[in-house]
């Protein structure tokens, strides 16, 4: 299905220094944008129905949310965006794969609710980055009361090729 689960050596792989610190705090003339530490941990710990995000800045060609999950999410079906999931700290459970059933389109391109039939289940800890191509029915499940921190990149999927051109 073309779903990956990547370990990573968490000593190896720090998020927060991977990102040098997420989304916007300050912003210089260049566009070159510096979001500090603390303004992530804030962010963070404003959790609203089981979640708390941080969106980064980027451009229209991606999306980049540093998360912290305390609750159960709910199925998402991205037809025009792939996802990159890398852990922080805590684990979550995924379910992956299967048939999307009972769902609506929440906006274009984007299906969400209902529940998934088959699908296979992968546990997320830190340093792990699941890769999700777009279509790839997903939900997130908290593992016994636990919670989860995650950084989520979304990117266009490129066309699939079709037939070879005929000579």
């Amino acid at each position: 299905m073309g779903l990956r689960l990547f370990r990573v050596a968490a000593s190896a792989f720090s998020i927060a220094g991977f990102m040098g610190s997420v989304a916007a705090a300050q912003t210089a003339s260049d566009g070159v944008v510096l979001s500090t530490q603390a303004d992530i941990a804030a962010a963070l710990a404003n959790v609203t129905n089981g979640i708390a995000t941080y969106p980064a800045p980027t451009d229209k060609s991606a999306i980049a949310i540093l998360a912290h999950r305390e609750k159960d999410g709910g199925v998402e079906v991205h037809d025009v965006l792939n996802d990159l999931l890398v852990g922080r700290e805590g684990s979550a459970m995924l379910l992956v794969g299967g048939r999307h059933v009972d769902g609506r389109e929440a906006t274009p391109g984007e299906r969400r609710s209902g529940r998934i039939e088959g699908g296979r289940r992968i546990t997320m800890g830190p340093g792990d980055m699941v890769w999700i191509p777009a279509g790839v029915p997903h939900q997130m499940f908290m593992i016994d009361g636990g919670s989860v921190t995650y950084l989520a990149l979304k990117f266009q999927a490129l066309p699939k090729a079709g037939p070879a051109p005929k000579p």
